[in-house]
């Protein structure tokens, strides 16, 4: 007789087979007597194949809208489900992937195809099924032979199968590498700069800080990350601060002044902005806070009082000569103010607009990101805006290094006689197929005028000047042209573009202004402009009535004519503007920079040849031909660029050599100078790095 018991373990066995309802129906009608008819078995049986059929379906559709690749095995390492992402990503010949085909046999064809490395394919193939039967979860990333990043992400199944799915993960990992290397710019622009900068979210957590806050406050590195500024900072120091970051993060700027003790025991006065961050929405995501150096600016005042209280008590003789000093100081003092509030406000708009393209570049890179993760098709357009933001911010990067180095007196003009053709040569390489772009006539009226000056910043100068009128002119000309006036010379850049009106054009000089609010552009390179010509004592003007265009001025000196030789152009017509083929050395210690600067080449038809060290790079001089040699200036262990060309040269390899530095040092461009290695600065324009190429290349 069967009891209750056994009656459950029959329901539950058969519902395996039936159904819960079928099987709770099957077992009453035996133990009730009455039994099941055939027609109704057969119906329950069917109900409960058609229930398999519609899970299968429906398993299967679920698979092939999903963005990845994915496979599935079963316990005995079979293949029993894909999908068609999976079949084109390994490209497997049709009907080889089948239902109870081994997994071993799709492993097998994937390692003889290289996708598995260097090694015995053997081994590779049993080194995977061991990890399938260890039924380990994993996660992972693979470089493609093509190239290609996949990651792939395991875990077992129920019942012992395992499932594995493949995500193409190539223009995310592009990105990466390209925030990475903008961050590491970004840090050496802000560690360079005097002044203590950083950024706290709404917990008051350090978000980042530049080199002289960290030292300020004596945290190393990357430690101050995170770290609230109770941590850091003296009990009474936080304590009053704490009014003013209540302020900030209430959404009101608000500035005092302080005293504090410099690294070196100095006393030094400071006066502090705490600037509120807002997000789109309005809400305060955190605030800035600047420190500036005051502590002239006090000495002065403190010894403007000083004198005004010894006026009073001088006699009246020397009332006249004590009032005309009086103004002097009060002038003095005036300057002195007037300098500290523009460069207080130029470090704040400098702070807000260097994060506002990195801002938007994470943000384009988390879009990015779910795209590829959807399989969205705007990856493209994410990557080219994360480019121009990337781009927006390097140039401003570089602008304001300029303005600061012209500000603190660190640029000295080197002096040389040399001809003006050989400026607007350059000039012409450089901005022609720009216009070209842009459907603009771009011309040069040669001279064989000579001017005394700095070549440098002169080329500078006027590489802002023509940048601008290519940017602001929509159609019609660019022209550059030179006027003898007596013992100097007048360096004209002519447009027909807009034109600048009568109230702004004194304005446009300034930092961060712009005659047009909507334009592009941060409003730096007038101002750079300007204060070259004030080191080189050349004169600059602007004559414009818009709409009809502008002619911007430089006058410098002139040197006396002398007898120009233009060499021939040594271009090989072969080799000239490509790179195809050419097998080019590239030595960077930095593995991320390296593989950005391989993938690039190969990108552009050349043999890139990497290596890391200058040992890698002298053992590879010796196994071939060397067209290019892209060296990074500093390298690891002390050694640099310069290293390599040296031992290049002692192995009888001559071949041109282009140096890559975030060095800013005068004596390193010298040296290259007399190495003929002529200099990019890092971040790397893609495009000049190209050019450059291509030049030296056909010129060897």
């Amino acid at each position: 007789p069967a009891d209750e018991r056994l009656a459950r373990f029959a329901e539950v066995e058969i519902a395996r087979a039936v159904g819960a309802s079928s099987a709770r129906a099957l077992v009453k009608g035996l133990f009730t007597g009455r039994g099941v008819e055939i027609d109704d078995l057969v119906a329950m049986l069917d109900e409960t194949t058609q229930r398999l059929e519609f899970g299968r379906e429906l398993l299967q559709t679920t698979l092939e809208n999903i963005a990845q690749g994915v496979s599935v095995i079963d316990q005995d390492l079979n293949v029993v489900a894909w999908n068609t992402p999976y079949l084109q990503m390994y490209a497997y010949p049709p009907g080889f992937v089948r239902v109870g085909r081994p997994v071993a046999d799709l492993i097998r064809f994937n390692a003889e195809r290289g996708e598995c490395g260097p090694g015995d394919i053997d081994a590779h193939v049993e080194r995977r099924l061991q990890k399938l039967r260890d039924r380990r979860a994993h996660s992972h990333e693979r470089v493609r032979p093509d190239g290609r990043v996949v990651k792939l992400e395991g875990a077992p199944a129920p019942g012992g199968g395992y499932v594995t799915s493949f995500t193409d993960v190539t223009e995310y990992k592009r990105i990466e590498t390209a925030l990475l290397e903008s961050e590491r710019s970004i840090r050496f622009y802000t560690d360079n700069i005097p002044s203590l900068i950083a950024f706290c979210d709404a917990e008051e957590r350090v978000m980042f800080a530049n080199k002289a806050y960290r030292e300020q406050f004596g945290v190393r590195g990357e430690e101050i990350i995170g770290m609230r500024m109770s941590d850091f900072q003296s009990p009474e120091t936080y304590a009053a601060r704490k009014p003013r970051i209540v302020t900030a993060l209430s959404g009101r700027s608000t500035t005092f002044d302080t005293t504090v003790t410099a690294p070196d025991g100095s006393i030094r006065a400071m006066q502090v902005q705490y600037t509120p961050q807002r997000g789109e929405d309005g809400a305060v995501l955190g605030f800035f806070g600047v420190y500036q150096d005051v502590t002239e600016r006090r000495a002065a005042e403190q010894a403007v009082k000083e004198a005004n209280e010894s006026l009073e008590q001088r006699v009246a003789e020397r009332t006249r000569a004590l009032s005309d000093s009086a103004k002097a100081l009060e002038d003095a003092r005036a300057l002195a103010e007037q300098a500290t509030a523009s460069k207080t406000r130029f470090l704040a708009a400098a702070s807000h607009d260097v994060l506002q393209p990195l801002n938007a570049a994470r943000l384009f890179a988390s879009a990015l990101k779910e795209d590829l993760k959807t399989g969205g098709a705007d990856a493209e357009r994410f990557a080219d805006r994360i480019e121009g933001s990337i781009a927006l911010a390097d140039k401003l990067l570089r602008s304001l290094l300029d303005v600061s180095k012209l500000d603190a007196g660190g640029m000295k003009p080197t002096i040389t006689d040399f001809p003006l053709q050989s400026l607007l040569d350059e000039l012409s390489s450089e901005f022609r197929v720009i216009a070209r772009e842009k459907r603009l006539e771009f011309r040069t009226v040669e001279t064989a005028l000579w001017v005394r000056s700095d070549r440098g910043l002169l080329l500078s100068a006027l590489q802002n000047l023509v940048s601008n009128a290519v940017r602001y002119t929509k159609d019609g000309r660019v022209v550059i042209g030179c006027r003898r006036r007596g013992d100097r010379v007048r360096i004209e850049v002519r447009d027909t573009g807009p034109g600048v009106p009568l109230a702004d054009q004194r304005r446009i000089f300034q930092e961060f202004e712009r005659a047009d609010s909507g334009a592009e552009g941060v409003g730096l390179g007038l101002a750079i402009v300007s204060r070259t010509a004030d080191l080189l004592g050349a004169e600059i003007d602007l004559v414009s009535k818009p709409p009809h265009g502008s002619s911007f001025c430089l006058t410098v000196d002139r040197a006396p004519l002398q007898a120009i030789t233009r060499p021939e152009s040594r271009l090989k017509p072969s080799r000239a503007g490509s790179l195809k083929g050419a097998r080019i050395l590239c030595v960077e210690n930095e593995a991320p920079a390296l593989e950005a600067m391989t993938a690039l080449l190969e990108r552009w038809g050349a043999a890139p040849i990497p290596a890391r060290s200058l040992a890698e790079a002298v053992s590879y001089l010796g196994n071939g031909p060397v067209d290019l040699m892209v060296l990074d200036y500093q390298l690891d262990g002390g050694e640099t660029g310069f290293d390599v060309i040296h031992a290049a040269r002692a192995a009888g390899v001559n071949a041109p050599a282009i140096l890559a530095t975030a060095s800013q040092s005068d004596d390193t461009r010298k040296q290259a100078d007399a190495l003929d290695a002529p200099v990019l600065d890092k971040p790397v324009e893609p495009a000049a790095l190209r050019a450059l190429a291509v030049r030296r290349i056909a010129e060897s």
